[in-house]
């Protein structure tokens, strides 16, 4: 037994290590990325409260990389970084705690496979580790608040509920969707517990909740502007998605018979058609292992856990998934990523299954071992192919334009060329092209303007540049110009 926490312990160092490795070698960054790094700049900067809530609405983030930079002597990609992987191991940490929680036999096997389920799950480890995202946060915060609350329903201790509290909070101020778990995490305790609840419990289990809209309150009096309309926008969010919900989609069909079907069933073919998005995305976070799993563990599940605590994990993953739902009736979209919280509560569910799988058969253990060993190795010999927009910096610095004076409306090019962030740079019908040496043009950067600011960009361009090169992919187009100084 001593000697398998012994092994636990050094796998744990081992995943570690190759996990500062993955996130410290990628060189690539996401567009969200960006966002954070150019506000942490501003705040260093000393831009305005309301300059800083324009350039993104939410800073909780790029205060946290703010600081670390100005505490220790590290650039912002750095610390975003260092962030990331604390948060990461933080999220292992309470992962693995809660499972051991949940599970009725005690075993030291299981703190392995509930690791090397995170590591095999593409959304999480292979997709969104390296990348410089607040929901790193949320992640590590809401598995913190779940935690917690198993130990507050197994104990009831009134110090369990103040600690899933303000993990939840924490984790509303990475996301601010969380709050749903603030507001609906005490009700999934008075339901299944089935205890009186007096005053003092309720206000026991609403204590954040309560101190949070005060605090809020004192922000709205005191402050204006961007702060103030952000914290209305999370309180009307239920309003904008029941008035979004009841919106007709706004398609049409030549075909007869269809368009009489959209006249005469709007919403049910808004819910159908939304909802059928969001369980697609769903699934493929989950994948195929995963789903093969779940389905094993709702087989045996009475051997593997105690109602109450299935009870608290698919509460929690249906409030997560509903957050993740949400997204698509408060702005029309929605990606994978949204969904990797609710993916967490099914990776626990299933480091269970594995564990039952385990114990079946002696070769089996030999063999998840194995794919373990080769699974990390991968991990460090497999790099990420280069991005695009890493492709066309690569050329646009071999060719020296980047030591000219250019433009480019491509912040990540910007990136990629400089290794820094720079402020946003706004294009419109106004840019004064002629200052600049070269042009590098993004056309998604043109997408959001209106049609005639566009044709006055472009002939602005044309008429004063000649076009050096075109890079063409399936998404998007960049052209690169040179200043026709004849």
């Amino acid at each position: 037994m001593q000697k398998k926490k012994l092994f636990s312990k050094f796998f744990f160092i081992a995943v570690s290590v190759i996990t500062f490795a993955l996130i410290f070698t990628d060189s690539s960054i996401n567009r969200d990325g960006i966002a954070y790094l150019q506000q942490a700049k501003m705040i260093n900067e000393g831009f305005s409260i309301n300059e800083i809530f324009i350039h993104y609405p939410w800073p909780f983030y790029s205060l946290i990389i703010f600081a670390i930079s100005y505490i220790f002597p590290l650039s912002y990609v750095l610390s975003a970084k260092l962030i990331n992987f604390v948060l990461f191991n933080l999220s292992i940490y309470f992962f693995t705690k809660i499972t051991n929680e949940i599970n009725k036999n005690e075993n030291p096997n299981l703190f392995i496979f509930s690791i090397l389920i995170i590591i095999c799950s593409i959304p999480i480890y292979d997709t969104y580790l390296t990348m410089i995202l607040r929901d790193h946060g949320a992640w590590a915060f809401y598995l913190g608040g779940l935690y917690y609350f198993i130990l507050y329903s197994k104990y009831n201790h009134t110090r369990f509920t103040l600690f899933f509290q303000v993990c939840f909070f924490i984790g509303f101020l990475f996301r601010p969707d969380l709050i749903i778990l603030l507001l609906f995490g005490p009700l999934i305790y008075f339901l299944y517990s089935k205890k009186t609840i007096t005053l003092r419990i309720f206000l026991s289990n609403y204590f954040v909740i309560i101190l949070s809209v005060l605090m809020f309150i004192i922000l709205i009096v005191f402050f204006d502007g961007n702060i103030t309309s952000r914290i209305n926008e999370i309180w009307n969010r239920p309003y904008i998605i029941l008035k979004t919900f009841f919106t007709p989609l706004n398609i049409s069909s030549d075909d007869y018979f269809i368009s009489d079907y959209i006249s005469k069933y709007p919403y049910l073919i808004k819910f159908t058609l939304l909802s059928s998005i969001a369980i697609s995305k769903l699934i493929s976070v989950i994948g195929f292992l995963n789903i093969i799993l779940l389905i094993y563990f709702f087989k045996n599940y009475k051997t593997l856990i105690e109602n109450k605590y299935l009870t608290i994990i698919i509460s929690f993953s249906i409030l997560s998934f509903l957050i993740s739902y949400s997204n698509l009736y408060v702005n029309n979209i929605i990606t994978a990523r949204y969904f990797v919280i609710s993916l967490w509560g099914v990776l626990i569910l299933c480091s269970l299954s594995l564990l039952k799988i385990s114990q079946s058969k002696q070769k089996i253990n030999f063999i998840i071992y194995l794919l373990i060993f080769l699974y990390l190795v991968t991990s460090l010999i497999d790099k990420k192919t280069e991005s695009f927009e890493q492709k066309i910096s690569s050329i646009i610095i071999e060719k020296n334009i980047n030591k000219f004076n250019y433009f480019s409306n491509n912040e990540r090019i910007n990136f990629y060329i400089n290794g820094d962030v720079d402020h946003r740079l706004l294009m419109d019908k106004n840019t004064n092209f002629l200052a600049y040496d070269y042009l590098i043009i993004d056309n998604k950067g043109l997408m959001l303007m209106d049609k005639n600011e566009i044709e006055i960009i472009e002939h602005k361009i044309e008429s004063d540049f000649l076009l050096l090169d075109t890079f063409i992919n399936k998404k998007n187009k960049v052209r690169i110009y040179k200043k026709d100084v004849e």
